[in-house]
């Protein structure tokens, strides 16, 4: 079902709202956290979301290695308020 709504823009735009949010609360940097690494279909093409609209990885953390799972990631975003 999710995927029925991939590339349609949606993403982008909820992306816009919280920059908007953001800054107009005085905020200068837009953080997000998600999983990252591997070779995981999903994982990779979240990862480039975020990347493409100008977010930078700012840590990786394996945290959620033992458990059998991909690492998580932060990346931010300087925002243009």
């Amino acid at each position: 079902m999710e995927r029925d709504y991939q590339g349609r823009g949606y993403g982008t735009l909820l992306l816009r709202k919280a920059e908007g949010y953001a800054c107009g609360r005085g905020k200068r940097v837009l953080t997000v956290k998600t999983y990252g690494g591997g070779d995981y279909e999903p994982y990779i093409r979240t990862l480039n979301f975020y990347k493409s609209r100008g977010f930078k990885v700012y840590k990786t953390m394996d945290q959620y290695k033992p458990f059998g799972g991909q690492p998580a990631v932060i990346l931010m975003k300087p925002l243009k308020c």
